[in-house]
């Protein structure tokens, strides 16, 4: 088998070419002489398995994006909102109510089918409302001592399909809280007005984890 030798060669190794080596396609290539860079230590050096990869592309957005939440809601939200970037967050005042934040998003998931459950249950139980009493067009008051069944309606019409739906504890006449059963983040909805009564599909937040 024929062999180059590097003493033979006068090529520096970096600007080989494959020119001229046709008959020795099938030979080893020795090189006898060779430098190491000061950079061979840490090519050398052993991989930590234990270190997770980083995400160069997550990195390189959070680097570029500009946060479109610099506020907060006091009212509504808490924790670590997320801020419009990848990774990215807002601080708000801590959760009282052990969730990791809670924020107003600009299209909760839920909405659309809230408000169809408040439409369905207020027309299949007009023994739940007063006509009499003055209400927004498309709502209806609520007669107080109906409200709870009314609410536990509305938050039975939401659950299925892809949701989880309950009746807020902490407002068992007023509120109602639903969930993907593909996430942990729930929307909270009034679906009764403290103040006047009516009936409403009225988003106020979500929330993580949803802790239901």
């Amino acid at each position: 088998m024929a062999l180059l030798l590097a003493s033979a060669c006068t090529t520096p190794l970096g600007g080989r070419t494959d020119a001229g080596l046709s008959g020795f396609d099938s030979g080893p290539l020795l090189v006898d002489a060779f430098t190491p860079s000061s950079d061979a230590a840490s090519i050398d050096a052993p991989v930590d398995a234990g270190s997770a990869p980083v995400d160069a592309a997550a990195v390189d957005a959070a680097a570029s994006c500009t946060p479109t939440r610099t506020s907060c809601n006091m009212a509504l939200e808490c924790g670590a909102i997320p801020n419009g970037c990848p990774r990215g967050a807002f601080a708000c005042v801590a959760c009282s109510g052990g969730e990791t934040y809670c924020a107003t998003l600009a299209a909760p998931r839920w909405r659309g089918r809230v408000s169809a459950c408040v439409s369905s249950v207020s027309a299949a139980n007009p023994g739940y409302f007063d006509a009499t009493m003055s209400c927004s067009t498309g709502t209806a008051f609520v007669v107080p001592s109906m409200a709870a069944a009314y609410v536990h309606d509305v938050a039975t019409c939401a659950d299925g399909s892809g949701a989880l739906a309950i009746v807020d504890p902490n407002a068992p006449q007023n509120e109602i809280r639903v969930r993907g059963t593909d996430d942990d983040i729930a929307d909270n909805y009034s679906v009764r007005l403290y103040g006047s009564g009516c009936s409403t599909a009225r988003y106020t937040s979500s929330c993580t984890p949803s802790l239901f």
